[in-house]
């Protein structure tokens, strides 16, 4: 090859990369201030935000093969009262408590008139006074699809232990399930409790029909063991976000972007300590449950199956080999 034809090659290939920076950047090397079409940040947001709404798509899609599996039995509204609605801000948050639901309080104060003054105890009773729903309000199917409506769930069994913990560990004899428990056991402990629930408080609270089959449209065990499906009617209230405990933070920061830029940053809580032991919750729920005769811990699972199978949560770890 001649040096007139390596000329000629080298000037097109300059023009080309020439060429390619220009579409690029918009500008040529010459430009004060070449301006690339994503920064390496923006790019990388545009990515979790694709990965985040790819995850929560997978959450969508597990939901409705299990709401197809069982059909008419789970085809049920959420109830009323455990819908808060902040219309201002087109907000619909289901309750499940034990999952997340003290912080979604404390971000709903600040949403409310009264945010001036210190939250306290009564924080909780504040957001029910401006967001309980009304009657003049939409009926639950119109408002959960045109609203940013969501719920928080977690690992059915991680929740049964955290509320076990939170009702139980100390005395608490103003509550019906305590006042229940203590007609069947004196001493309270962790498989005292399982064997008194999967044996007495499911049956106790119209979770049964005559056969022993599941009923969860009118089950009504204590609200902090109730399935999340009894709670927020899943397969016929169709929420637009299904926010998971263990990516509490980052779910919320996309749900207050969703809902006009509403600051929800928040602490992650998959890490609350066991202020006795030092563990986590999620590590002692598998500790305690691995303590547990295996037939026991299936019973209770078959009352939390429908969870399981909405959210894609598994038995791993939670079993004894």
């Amino acid at each position: 090859m001649d040096f007139s034809t390596k000329s000629i090659l080298t000037c097109l290939a300059l023009g080309f990369l020439l060429l390619l920076y220009t579409t690029l950047y918009g500008e040529t090397s010459h430009s004060k201030n070449p301006s690339p079409i994503f920064t390496i940040q923006e790019y990388q947001k545009t990515k979790q935000k694709e990965n985040w709404l790819a995850k929560k798509e997978r959450i969508k899609g597990q939901m409705e093969d299990t709401c197809r599996k069982y059909g008419a039995s789970l085809n049920f509204l959420a109830p009323r009262t455990n819908l808060l609605y902040d219309k201002k801000d087109n907000l619909l948050y289901c309750v499940n408590p034990k999952v997340g639901s003290t912080t979604m309080m404390s971000h709903l104060y600040k949403l409310t008139p009264e945010s001036n003054k210190p939250e306290g105890v009564h924080a909780r009773a504040v957001v029910h006074k401006y967001f309980n729903l009304k009657e003049s309000d939409p009926d639950t199917r119109t408002l959960a699809e045109s609203t940013v409506s969501f719920s928080i769930v977690r690992h059915p069994f991680e929740r049964f232990v955290s509320a076990f913990r939170n009702k139980f560990l100390q005395p608490n004899p103003h509550l019906d399930i305590w006042i229940d428990y203590h007609r069947y056991f004196q001493k309270v402990t962790f498989p005292n409790f399982v064997d008194y629930f999967v044996n007495h408080g499911i049956a106790n609270s119209n979770c049964t029909d005559l056969k022993g089959t599941i009923s969860y449209s009118d089950c009504d065990v204590n609200n902090h063991w109730s399935p999340y499906i009894t709670r927020c009617g899943y397969c016929a209230t169709k929420y637009s976000v299904i926010v998971q405990l263990d990516s509490l933070e980052e779910d919320l920061l996309h749900i207050g972007k969703m809902a006009g830029g509403l600051n929800f940053k928040t602490e992650p809580k998959s890490k609350i300590k066991n202020h006795s032991s030092g563990e986590s919750t999620s590590s002692l729920s598998k500790k305690w449950f691995r303590e547990l005769e295996r037939s026991l811990v299936m019973r209770l699972y078959k009352f939390y199956k429908v969870d399981f199978e909405l959210f894609g949560y598994t038995l791993d770890d939670y079993l004894t080999l």
